[in-house]
Order: C-alpha cells, then structure tokens, then sequence
C-alpha cells in the first residue's frame, strides 16, 4: 500500500519475526510473506502431472517419477528435498519449516512405499534418499535440471512444475 515491492515488505516481515523470536513474543511473528502479482501463474492440472509421471516413468527416469510425485502430493518444495530421509519415510512425516513455523507432511501409504522402494533400489538405507552419484545429497540445482529434462520431453511448461516444487 506504501509503494513497497513484495520482496521489500517481505524482508522487513521476516526481520521483525527474528526480532519477535529473540524476544519471545512469538504471537506477533506472521506466518505468511505477500506474493508478487506476477505470481499468479497457472498450476499444474492433473492430465499434466499425469504426462510429467508417465514421460518419467517411460524414460526410465525413476528419481524424476518418485520427485514429481513428492512434490505434488506433499506440496514440498526442492529447498526441502534434503529431509526426506529414511527416518522421516519409515516414520510416515516429513518436517518442514516455511516461514519459520514448524510444518508436518503426512507421507500417503502409496507414497510411502515408493519412497523406500526408490530408496531400497539405489542401496539407501538412512539419511536422505535424494542422493547424487558421489553419495552426497542432492543439489537444488540438479533436482532442477532434472525436472526441465522431463518437463520439454512432456510438454508441460516449466513454470507450472517449477511453482509446484
């Protein structure tokens, strides 16, 4: 309202909880940050998400398959990748944190196993199942080229999946 951009407003937010935080007066932080109007992008639709695992699964992309399918039934992001552990999986949950607030992602059943069969399946069995060829955790970026591969090869717009993960 006072000519700020989103992004401004959004900085002077998350100092003043910090500051509320240190305090202990947590009833004063705000949950959420304001969007910029250029982010009502459209979503993903279901005969999309459908071509993105289908595309994946005929690729013989599992990883890509078993992500897409995380971030659409979770609503994870890839900032968060790294938490879906073995523990978190057998566990059923995986804790979040956006905006500074605790959050729980009830994993589905079906979700689940798919979890620990990709897990089982590239010899994971704790710590994060997201890993790169060297053993060690998988880069936003890397997770992000990866689902442009599958993206272009199914024809659903990047920033569709981009906004769901």
């Amino acid at each position: 309202m006072d000519g700020y951009a989103p992004q401004t407003a959004n900085l002077c937010i998350s100092a003043a909880n910090s500051l509320f935080r240190y305090l202990g007066l947590k009833e004063y932080q705000l949950d959420n940050q304001l969007r910029p109007k250029s982010e009502n992008l459209p979503e993903i639709n279901r005969l999309e998400y459908l071509r993105l695992l289908h595309t994946a699964r005929a690729l013989g992309r599992e990883c890509e398959y078993v992500l897409i399918k995380l971030f659409v039934s979770t609503g994870i992001t890839i900032l968060e990748v790294f938490k879906v552990t073995m523990e978190a999986v057998k566990a059923g949950r995986i804790e979040t944190q956006p905006s500074n607030n605790k959050q729980i992602l009830r994993l589905s059943h079906c979700l689940q196993q798919e979890l620990l069969n990709y897990a089982a399946h590239n010899n994971v069995y704790q710590g994060p199942i997201f890993l790169s060829r060297d053993g060690k955790t998988m880069e936003c970026s890397n997770i992000t080229q990866r689902i442009h591969r599958i993206c272009i090869a199914s024809g659903v717009p990047e920033e569709k999946v981009t906004r769901a993960a």
